[in-house]
């Protein structure tokens, strides 16, 4: 696998596993692409990822997932990479 020169979209990419794998992306030369449900988180990651740039919205909601992957067609056709990173957890 090449591991630069790609443009990586990466769902729950800002915070946790997913802004360091973005970090670690951004930094080997690659366009990051970070989604998330805050656009408050976002924009934080943002401030961490030179050049970077971020969709916000719930991939949990069908509307929002079509959303999404419209958004990155039409703006970013050269999206080779994806990593599922989305999730939420729940304690007991």
């Amino acid at each position: 696998m090449k591991t630069t020169g790609n443009t990586v979209f990466i769902s729950g990419g800002s915070a946790g596993i997913g802004l360091a794998i973005a970090k670690k992306l951004n930094a080997s030369g690659n366009k990051v692409i970070i989604n998330g449900r805050s656009e408050e988180r976002l924009q934080r990651a943002l401030k961490e990822l030179d050049g970077a740039v971020a969709i916000q919205g719930d991939l949990s909601i069908k509307a929002e997932r079509i959303r999404i992957a419209e958004e990155l067609t039409e703006k970013y056709p050269e999206v080779n990479i994806i990593i599922n990173n989305a999730g939420a957890a729940f304690f007991k």
